[in-house]
């Protein structure tokens, strides 16, 4: 990821340590709030008991790979529907790499579709583990509307940053330029991030009541895709319809 935002820099590092079930770095829960594509001009973010998490990858070809994702219940990751196509293997990295869980079952969005141009819609994976995920590490919620146009969103991953190195969680702000029920996009702005090499299935978050006690983080979007450069745009996969809800409620367990 990249980030170049220096207003706020703060409060965005401490936002995907929290969230509306995640915990404290006491691993006390609390209510304070703060492809594959690597976000540039980003923050780092303490991965400790943050909610995104890095999939480690194994193809059936036997190729390897990474992806980011985001908790969403005990035994639940959401992620890229790319991030799971085609699979022989996951493991799910929490605590920057410091405990892994091997994934049971994964499932991909029933009308994920690859289109000509290389973007996807419906770009939704969900990975279920085959035990909890660690104390202390909290859920996020999905939302139930989509990203306006001009809204300013976070973004997180374990991708490629502008200066090459990867498998560090960082995060970035980035802002809605197009919208609609099946893709947002973001244009690369000066002074904002942008999402590169395994950041596919990060999340892009809202902060709900930002700044006060009821402050809650929901997961809007899934990072899908971007151009080569990790400097022009990126693409996301929405998960708020009604189709895309039912899809991860039905395999989060």
């Amino acid at each position: 990821m990249r980030t170049y935002r220096s207003i706020g820099l703060g409060y965005l590092a401490i936002i995907l340590l929290l969230g509306s079930e995640s915990s404290s770095a006491t691993g006390e829960p609390t209510n304070e709030t703060p492809s594959s594509r690597q976000i540039y001009f980003g923050v780092s973010i303490d991965p400790t008991y943050s909610p995104v998490v890095e999939l480690g990858l194994k193809f059936a070809n036997g190729t390897v790979g990474a992806c980011s994702g985001t908790v969403i219940g005990k035994r639940t990751i959401l992620t890229a529907g790319h991030c799971v196509n085609k699979m022989k293997e996951i493991d799910v990295f929490f605590r920057g790499g410091r405990r892994v869980i091997l994934a049971r079952h994964w499932w991909r969005h029933p009308q994920f579709r690859q289109l000509p141009n290389g973007r996807m819609d419906n770009d939704v994976g969900i990975v279920q583990l085959v035990g909890n995920v660690p104390a202390g590490i909290g859920s996020l919620s999905i939302a139930s509307a989509n990203f306006r146009r001009g809204e300013l969103f976070y973004v997180y991953g374990y991708g490629q940053t502008e200066s090459g190195g990867r498998d560090q969680l960082r995060g970035g702000s980035m802002r809605a330029t197009a919208v609609n029920s099946l893709e947002i996009i973001a244009a690369y702005e000066a002074g904002e991030s942008s999402t590169c090499y395994g950041d596919s299935g990060g999340p892009a978050i809202r902060a709900v009541n930002k700044g006060t006690p009821k402050q809650r983080l929901e997961v809007v979007a899934i990072i899908s895709s971007g151009e080569p450069s990790c400097m022009t745009a990126s693409f996301f996969s929405p998960v708020v319809s009604a189709g895309t809800r039912q899809f991860i409620t039905q395999h989060n367990q």
